[in-house]
């Protein structure tokens, strides 16, 4: 458990969203988080913050009229805060917020937070390392959460696929359990990112029956590096115009086939079809 250095002053809200305790054990404890941009402006005059206070986004609680800042020397790697959820995580009557942090563009998922209010002007922050995805946190009926995690980002060929479960009790933050997807759909014929990124010039060419006439067809791939996968197209001896398919860590081609042309895997188990005119 992280304590954390509160800051009571006075601030002007851009942004807020309020929260209501009527149906929790401490109606007198009822807390507003929000977010605030940094620096923070009244007016021409721009107000001074301690030397500690994060740049960027910055998390925020009001209670009983006051303003008290969330901090967390972690948060300083992180730019931009979100606020993803606000509930009772651990049924004590008091309101944690989830939060999700982040620096911006598409390269990178959340690292999540947990802030909870643990009575008074008394806030602790929890962060786990793997408190991160692409995904929001789904919440459970029990209240417990799941963090699903996939291999994404620049250069990441990795097709691994993890689950976290999460409890949040008695103002502790405890992973539950976790699992791994090992499962893969067989292919017959498969290209993969992590072996065409190996190769001298990162592309690559089969030639194999798609379109199921007595002609080969084509299979061109090249690496992708922005995602760790690989772009392909199939050149159908039928087609006057070249099938592109999307970016996948992995292309195989499967026995089964749809509108005379074979079924091909995206990844572990993602189906492409032949819709008469394209994959899809």
């Amino acid at each position: 458990m992280k304590s954390l250095f509160l800051i009571v002053t006075t601030f002007l809200v851009c942004f807020s969203l309020p929260v209501s305790s009527a149906e929790h054990d401490h109606p007198s404890d009822t807390v507003e988080y929000f977010i605030q941009p940094h620096p923070i402006s009244k007016g021409r005059k721009s107000l001074v913050h301690p030397t500690f206070e994060a740049e960027g986004d910055n998390l925020l609680a009001e209670l009983h009229g006051e303003k008290h800042l969330i901090y967390d020397p972690r948060f300083e790697f992180f730019y931009l805060k979100h606020i993803k959820q606000i509930l009772d995580l651990d049924e004590d009557g008091r309101l944690e917020v989830i939060i999700g942090l982040h620096n911006g563009g598409n390269g990178s998922g959340y690292n999540y937070a947990i802030v909870s209010h643990r009575g008074d002007a008394n806030f602790t922050v929890h962060m786990h390392e793997h408190l991160y995805s692409w995904a929001d946190v789904q919440i459970l009926e029990d209240k417990s959460f799941v963090i699903n995690q996939k291999s994404i980002g620049v250069g990441n060929t990795s097709m691994d696929e993890n689950q976290y479960v999460f409890r949040f009790e008695r103002g502790k933050l405890e992973l539950v359990s976790e699992s791994s997807n090992t499962a893969y759909m067989n292919a017959e014929v498969e290209i993969l990112a992590s072996e065409l990124r190996d190769m001298p010039n990162q592309e690559t060419m089969i030639e194999v029956n798609i379109d199921e006439d007595e002609a080969k067809d084509q299979l061109a791939c090249r690496y992708w590096p922005r995602w760790g996968s690989v772009l392909c197209h199939v050149n159908s001896t039928l087609q006057q115009k070249k099938l592109n398919l999307p970016g996948c860590k992995r292309i195989g081609i499967l026995a089964s086939s749809t509108n005379g042309y074979r079924d091909l895997v995206c990844g572990r188990d993602t189906v492409l079809y032949f819709d008469g005119d394209d994959y899809e």
